[in-house]
């Protein structure tokens, strides 16, 4: 099966590619970057789940370590298609092995024909990992249309977590429709240090960063008579 199974190459796709719509960016380690790309698309079959080939796999893939806050997929003209976005590593047992470490949940693309996207996300993703998408059912346009790359690699059903799966379908001249902002996350609590962590210097806070107490010097006593007494500090009251 796979995208091939379905056929439907829209006239429009052309017209879009050449705004380049949702090109990814390189980015510093220290500043959120946007992986990916997203265009007007054509149909992938649904219960299988797609990754990019290795020609372009790396504009899928964050340059430092971070947490996918929001994705974006541009949806068909059919209403309310269905997508899960996946974050798979490559495994060296073959091109076409990937294991998934993070799925986001199923999301409905209400708005037909327009860029859907999808916030609040705390998805943990490493350099070298990639977004993969999965169908859950019917049809969603999930490809991009842009000769010349090595494409797509898809297999059936959805991927679990934390297990190999041999991606053995592959389908040439497509693109992920697909992207994602990452941003750093250095307390590595899971929250993006740019727009969802008010602390990102603690993991145990992500409001305002707790204020740290000075610490009372403790003096030593002096005996004799020309000694003078020095006040301690005080204990706060809690």
């Amino acid at each position: 099966m796979g995208v091939g199974s379905i056929g439907r190459t829209r006239g429009r796709i052309f017209v879009a590619l050449a705004v380049a719509i949702g090109l990814a960016l390189p980015a510093s380690a220290s500043a959120a970057q946007t992986i990916g790309q997203t265009a007007p698309a054509d149909g992938c079959t649904g219960g299988e789940a797609y990754t990019q080939g290795p020609l372009l796999a790396s504009t899928y893939s964050p340059t430092a370590p971070g947490v996918i806050t929001s994705w974006s997929s541009f949806a068909a003209p059919t209403a309310n298609t269905q997508l899960k976005l996946l974050v798979l590593k490559p495994n060296p047992a073959g091109t076409t092995h990937f294991i998934a470490t993070q799925k986001d949940q199923t999301r409905l693309l209400a708005q037909p024909g327009a860029l859907n996207t999808f916030s609040g996300l705390h998805l943990p993703i490493q350099p070298g990992e990639q977004l993969g998408l999965f169908l859950p059912s019917g049809e969603a346009d999930c490809f991009i249309l842009t000769p010349p790359d090595t494409g797509l690699f898809f297999t059936d059903g959805d991927p679990p977590l934390n297990v190999d799966v041999d991606f053995t379908g592959s389908n040439s001249n497509r693109r992920l429709n697909a992207s994602a902002a990452v941003e750093p996350d250095a307390d590595r609590d899971g929250f993006g240090d740019e727009t969802q962590d008010g602390c990102p210097t603690s993991a145990a806070s992500q409001g305002t960063c707790p204020t740290k107490r000075k610490k009372c010097k403790k003096h030593k006593k002096h005996r004799g008579a020309g000694a003078t007494k020095k006040k301690r500090c005080k204990k706060k009251k809690r």
